[in-house]
């Protein structure tokens, strides 16, 4: 893991010697059992193992880590779990008037939702998998998000819903079953809300690299997606959606809060960006999307400095300037990591304006300290040139091999119903990956199956089941889809009268 010798690990690190410490097992045989004998700015130190809990916080303050916040080893990180065993959620972090708590170094696992905070708290070097919604943020949340591994989790990796202010930076959100990370546009007015995301590697998602959802009103918020690596995502590297639907449809919605997209490198995905009425797509690399690599991206919405190259096409009904585009071979290192090489036409191409100088980067984004060169104009895309020693090449390849099939079995996934909340009437949507024998069902809360919707062999595509609750009583539903090559996924919805 990558950037963990940052001033803000070194204070975590000041604090764990510092400050009381309790240690599990050693002190208390459960996780929950030391939270809730903590005071606040204790220390929660967790042996390596597997503990199978559903944690709930009320209005504390701590650091919640294992030995990785000494050894630095990512093997500490995944030999001390945390296992919802298929409960509502791992963490459940109810609202607090308290200095956010940290959690460090541990792996989060088989849950509803890994974390479901309505506070501000801080993730560091986490493995968060195998649950629907690796974090599903809500109300009053947000924090800082960093150095984490989101994958195989069954819906999104991270999921922003209502009032969130966050940052979600040096993360790796790979392989899941629906969008990298989702942001719903709830209704909101008052401070201004800052989603910052950042230096992130997001790629092998099965629906978009980062979804924006939006719903009526402008609301006070500012989306500002920095120098992310997204890449062989099966739909949008970024895509907008109208009206609260999830469902991919590569509409391009207008949507007006205003978003920055800057020094991206996006590649492999189906559409680049799609969307947006106050958008600014600048210092980009776009390359070898299979439709189109800007649609819809109008209004108020601007298109300049990009680096295209190999897609089905460039633009559709979108703002550009045209004498800012380059249709060229990025020309990225032999390493195949999405770095530029010395003889790139992409360094020294961004925007000239001072404002996206990086001086003090030697060999991140928008740093250009060739030799040859000599200036410090911004390059386009994430990486400009020679990156430092540590990145991580193994990360690119693992994702490219676990896309192409070749360390991963052909996986179903069953997506969102839409709309959720429903009344009276739901869309059911799924994906099948290869030949098998497909069963849909609803259950209500009982366990008892109020609707089989499919039960029939199905090929390889997206499907869309339509469910009708016209005479069923309010309340918690679950549709669920089981395969016959042993494939089986329940997600809730609700119905409301």
């Amino acid at each position: 893991m990558r950037n963990i010798f940052t001033a803000f690990f070194i204070l975590f690190l000041f604090n764990l010697l510092t400050a009381e410490s309790i240690k599990v097992p050693g002190d208390f045989s459960s996780i929950q059992d030391a939270i809730d004998n903590s005071a606040d700015g204790d220390t929660i130190l967790v042996e390596p193992g597997t503990y199978q809990e559903n944690i709930e916080v009320r209005n504390k303050s701590f650091v919640l880590t294992s030995n990785f916040i000494f050894s630095k080893s990512e093997s500490d990180v995944m030999n001390t779990v945390i296992d919802g065993d298929n409960g509502d959620y791992v963490f459940r972090i109810y609202e607090s008037d308290k200095a956010p708590l940290s959690i460090i170094g541990i792996t989060i696992q088989n849950a509803d939702d890994g974390i479901m905070p309505n506070a501000k708290f801080n993730i560091m070097n986490c493995i968060v998998t195998k649950c629907t919604d690796g974090i599903d943020y809500e109300s009053g949340s947000g924090g800082i998000c960093k150095d984490n591994t989101f994958e195989y989790n069954d819906d999104d990796g991270i999921d922003l819903d209502e009032d969130v202010d966050i940052l979600i930076e040096n993360n790796k959100i790979i392989n899941n079953d629906d969008d990298g990370i989702e942001i719903r546009l709830h209704k909101y007015s008052g401070a201004l809300l800052n989603y910052e995301i950042k230096n992130n590697i997001i790629s092998g998602n099965d629906e978009d690299g980062i979804q924006i959802i939006d719903y009526p009103d402008v609301s006070d918020r500012i989306l500002k997606i920095y120098n992310n690596l997204i890449f062989n995502n099966s739909m949008s590297g970024i895509g907008l959606m109208s009206d609260g639907n999830t469902v991919e449809n590569y509409e391009g919605a207008p949507i007006e809060e205003p978003i920055e997209i800057i020094n991206n490198t996006f590649s492999d995905n189906e559409y680049g960006i799609t969307g947006g009425a106050n958008l600014i797509a600048k210092n980009n690399i776009i390359i070898n999307c299979a439709k189109t690599a800007y649609k819809n991206v109008s209004e108020a919405s601007l298109i300049t400095y990009t680096c295209l190259w190999n897609n089905g096409q460039d633009f559709s009904n979108s703002n550009y300037e045209n004498n800012t585009i380059e249709n060229i071979n990025p020309a990225f290192s032999d390493k195949q990591d999405f770095i530029l090489a010395e003889n790139s036409e992409c360094i020294d191409a961004g925007d000239p304006d001072s404002e996206y100088d990086d001086p003090n980067a030697q060999n991140g984004s928008g740093s250009a300290l060739w030799p040859s060169k000599g200036t410090t104009r911004n390059d386009l895309g994430a990486y400009g040139g020679p990156y430092a020693d540590d990145w991580d090449t193994k990360v690119i390849t693992k994702i490219n091999d676990e896309k192409a099939g070749q360390l991963l079995p052909l996986n179903n996934s069953l997506f969102q119903n839409y709309p959720n909340p429903f009344n009276p009437s739901t869309t059911i949507s799924y994906k099948i990956k290869e030949n098998t024998t497909v069963n849909v069902r609803v259950f209500d809360s009982n366990g008892k199956v109020v609707s089989e919707l499919v039960n029939k062999i199905q090929q390889p595509g997206t499907y869309s089941e339509f469910f009708n609750a016209t005479g069923l009583s309010s309340g918690v539903y679950y549709f669920s889809i089981s395969t016959g090559n042993g494939f089986s996924q329940t997600r809730k919805m609700v119905l409301l009268r």
